[in-house]
C-alpha cells in the first residue's frame, strides 16, 4: 500500500525497482471502479495510517474478533488525488484497500522483533502476540492499538520505537511509522518479561523504561 510513496522517499526495498516498474492505481471513471497498473510517474504516492482504539489489554475492554479502524492519518506526496485524476483523465483516484487486521499483525510483528532485539528472547516468560501474528487466533486488538497521545519525535527514518516495562512485567512497544510526518503511533503489549530480567532493568542506571508507578 506504500510502494510508490516509499519509492518517492527513496527508501530501500527488498526488490530492485526498474524504470518500468508498475504500481496499482485505483480509479473511478464514468461510475465504474477499476485498478490500473501504471508507471511511477502516474502512481498515487500516498501514506495512510489507520488509527485504532488502545489495546484492550490496557483499556480493560473486550477485544472484538476484528480490530476496528476508527480514523486515519493520510499524507499525500507530490500530487493531490484530484490533480492526478484530472491529469490521467479519470473522475477519481482513491487509495488502496487494506485489511486492518493484517495491518495490526504487521505492527505486532515489528514490535515483537524490536522487543527481542532489545531484551533477548530468553528474557521473556511468554509472548502474547505470537499466535495472532501467525493468524492462528483472532482478537489482535487485545494486544495492538493506538495510544491516546503521541510522544515519539519527528525523524527522517522509516520507523522509530520506544519501550516500557509495566508493573506487571508486561512489555509495551511503541512504534511510529514514517516519523517525518508525525503521524499515527501504535502500541503493542508483546509479552511478559521474566521477573529476574524485569528487576534487573529496574535497577539499571537509566532504566527508565521499567516503570515503577
Amino acid at each position: 500500500m506504500w510502494g510508490a510513496a516509499r519509492a518517492e522517499m527513496r527508501y530501500r526495498t527488498r526488490n530492485k525497482k526498474s524504470g518500468r516498474e508498475l504500481y496499482p492505481l485505483n480509479v473511478i471513471k464514468d461510475g465504474v471502479k477499476s485498478t490500473r497498473n501504471v508507471l511511477f510517474k502516474d502512481a498515487l504516492k500516498i501514506i495512510e495510517l489507520p488509527i485504532f482504539k488502545p489495546p484492550a489489554a490496557l483499556s480493560g475492554e473486550v477485544a472484538p474478533d476484528r480490530i476496528e479502524c476508527i480514523s486515519k492519518d493520510q499524507f499525500v506526496l507530490v500530487e493531490k488525488r484530484e490533480d492526478l485524476a484530472a491529469r490521467i483523465g479519470v473522475d477519481e483516484v482513491y487509495p488502496p484497500d487494506f485489511d486492518p487486521d493484517i495491518f495490526a499483525r504487521f505492527i505486532a510483528k515489528c514490535s515483537l522483533g524490536y522487543a527481542v532485539e532489545r531484551y533477548g528472547i530468553d528474557a521473556f516468560e511468554s509472548f502474547y502476540v505470537q499466535s495472532a501474528i501467525l493468524g492462528k487466533t483472532n482478537g489482535i486488538g487485545r494486544w495492538v492499538g493506538s495510544p491516546d497521545f503521541r510522544e515519539l519525535p519527528i525523524r527522517k527514518t522509516p520507523m522509530s520505537g520506544g519501550f516500557r516495562i509495566l508493573l506487571d512485567n508486561n512489555v509495551l512497544v511503541r512504534i511510529k511509522l514514517f516519523p517525518r510526518f508525525d503521524g499515527a503511533e501504535y502500541v503493542t503489549v508483546v509479552g511478559k518479561m521474566k521477573q529476574f530480567h524485569a528487576d534487573q532493568y529496574r535497577l539499571m542506571k537509566g532504566g527508565n523504561e521499567a516503570v515503577n508507578a
